[in-house]
C-alpha cells in the first residue's frame, strides 16, 4: 500500500472538503507513490514526533495539527520550522494533516470529546452543516450530563475524561451543571453559543483573560483544558482509523508528547 492508497481512505472516512476555508489540512510534504509499511500519529509534527517516525522506521506522519499552516517564503536551517521541513524530506518521512475536517466531521473531534465526558443528546455547538451522503457537521459540540454536578465536580469529571492533571477554571464552582458545552482546541469564541444552548459550563483551550471574565460573568463556568489536553483524543483515534485501513499491510504508532510543563 502506497502514501496516495493510506491518504484515499482517511479522505473516505473524513473528507478534506470539509476542511475551513483558512486551513491548511491535507497531503504537505512528500512523494505520494512510496510504499507504507509504517505510520506515526501525533497531534503536532514537533522535532520530537520527526525524531520518533525516523527512530521507528515510519514513511508517513499523520497529525492533526498542519506542520505548514501559513505561507513559507523560505525553507532553510536558519529557523526551526525550515528545520523541521528538510528533515523530514532529507529522510523520506510524508506529512498528512487531518485538521478542521477532523474537528467538523460527522465522527470526529467534537462529538468525540463530547462522548468522552459522557454527555447525552448531543449535538454541534456551532456552524452545522451538510455533507456526504446525508451526514452532518459542526463544531463543537453540546449535550446534557447524566445527572447535575457542581461546578467543583464538573471540573473533575472533564480532567478524568481527558487525563489532564490540571485545568483553568473560570466562574462560580458551586454553579449547578445539567447542560455542557465544548470546542477542543481554540475555541474562546464560542462560549456565547453554549450559554445560548443551555449550558451552564463550557470546554476549551486557549481561553483568554477577557474571555474568561466576560464569560463568568454571564453566570457560564468555563474551564480552559488545555489545547493539547483535549486534542490528544485524536491519536488514538486516528490511530484505530489506520489500523483499519492497513489491513496488515502497515503497522501504526502513537505518539503523545505534552506540549508544556506547570511548575
Amino acid at each position: 500500500m502506497n502514501i496516495a492508497d493510506v491518504i484515499r481512505r482517511l479522505d473516505g472516512m473524513i473528507p478534506e472538503s470539509i476542511a475551513l476555508a483558512w486551513d491548511n489540512s491535507g497531503f504537505l510534504i512528500g512523494h505520494e507513490d512510496r510504499e507504507v509499511s509504517r505510520v506515526l500519529v501525533c497531534v503536532d509534527v514537533t522535532d520530537g514526533a520527526v525524531k520518533r517516525a525516523a527512530e521507528a522506521g515510519a514513511q508517513l506522519i499523520v497529525a492533526h495539527h498542519p506542520l505548514i499552516f501559513k505561507g513559507m517564503k523560505s525553507m532553510t536551517d536558519r529557523d526551526a520550522a525550515g528545520r523541521r521541513v528538510l528533515s523530514l524530506i532529507e529522510q523520506g518521512i510524508a506529512v498528512y494533516a487531518m485538521h478542521t475536517d477532523y474537528d467538523c466531521a460527522a465522527d470526529g473531534m467534537g462529538l468525540r470529546a463530547a462522548a468522552a465526558m459522557g454527555l447525552s443528546d448531543i449535538r454541534f455547538l456551532a456552524d452545522e452543516f451538510a455533507y456526504g451522503e446525508g451526514e452532518k457537521g459542526g463544531l463543537g459540540a453540546v449535550g446534557s450530563l447524566a445527572e447535575d454536578l457542581t461546578g467543583e465536580e464538573f471540573v473533575a469529571l472533564v480532567k478524568a475524561a481527558f487525563a489532564i492533571p490540571h485545568a483553568v477554571v473560570y466562574g462560580n464552582l458551586e454553579t449547578k451543571i445539567s447542560r455542557a458545552g465544548i470546542c477542543p482546541g481554540s475555541g474562546k469564541e464560542y462560549w456565547r453559543q453554549a450559554k445560548a444552548a443551555g449550558a451552564q459550563a463550557y470546554v476549551t483551550g486557549d481561553l483568554s483573560h477577557h474571555e474568561g471574565l466576560d464569560a463568568a460573568a454571564e453566570g457560564l463556568l468555563v474551564v480552559d483544558a488545555g489545547h493539547y489536553g483535549v486534542e490528544k483524543l485524536f491519536v488514538a483515534d486516528a490511530a484505530a482509523r489506520l489500523t483499519d485501513i492497513a489491513e496488515g499491510a502497515f503497522d501504526v504508532v502513537s505518539y503523545y508528547e505534552e506540549p508544556f510543563t506547570i511548575l
